[in-house]
């Protein structure tokens, strides 16, 4: 429907303090999580690998810009073969292209974004464990708040996110015709 001039996304925003405890997440599988380097973009390791969802896998374009202007990415391996992703975003506004506007975070906040585990991977708990991990990481840094925002539609995601202690706190809505735009925030009582 983008193709046509129409687009209607609706995510859910997502917040936890990083001063209360982080579950431990167990894995179906041993794996290994570490900061991705630019060094280690070009190992032979990473060619053809996708590190970030608007990523090539080969020249890694993307994923060095990002790390270049401060974002951090994690990466899970299983007996050393990457098996995902996920990036974290330090600094204070992000402009979000799925809904066509800016967020604007406070000092004390981070926000977990873009996290892929690759399909042959998937349901062995790497997902929750790099979302574990990268609160961790936002934590020990000297974050007390971690911020997602997660498509409405996006089960798994919104499961994992769930389960780490993360309340619903707004929706956020953007619809565009042709070039007319209009973004809707709008809170979600945490009376549930």
């Amino acid at each position: 429907m983008n193709r046509l001039g129409f687009k209607y996304v609706t995510m859910i925003v997502y917040e936890r303090s990083l001063d209360s405890e982080i579950p431990t997440v167990i894995t179906k599988v041993p794996a290994e999580i570490k900061v991705l380097s630019k060094e280690d973009i070009s190992s032979e390791l990473f060619q053809g690998v996708i590190l970030t969802s608007d990523d090539d896998g080969y020249s890694h374009q993307e994923a060095l810009r990002k790390i270049s202007e401060g974002d951090i990415c994690l990466v899970v391996s299983v007996n050393n073969k990457p098996a995902g992703f996920g990036w974290i975003y330090t600094q204070k506004v992000k402009y979000e292209e799925l809904f066509e506007a800016e967020i604007r975070l406070a000092d004390s906040e981070s926000l977990m974004y873009d996290r892929l585990v690759f399909p042959e991977f998937r349901r062995m708990g790497l997902g929750e464990k790099i979302n574990e991990e990268r609160l961790r990481l936002a934590q020990s840094m000297g974050f007390k708040k971690m911020l997602a925002y997660v498509e409405i539609d996006n089960v798994p995601s919104v499961k994992s996110i769930e389960a780490l202690g993360f309340r619903k706190t707004k929706s956020v809505s953007c619809m565009r015709l042709f070039s007319l735009r209009k973004v809707f925030e709008k809170p979600i009582s945490t009376r549930d």
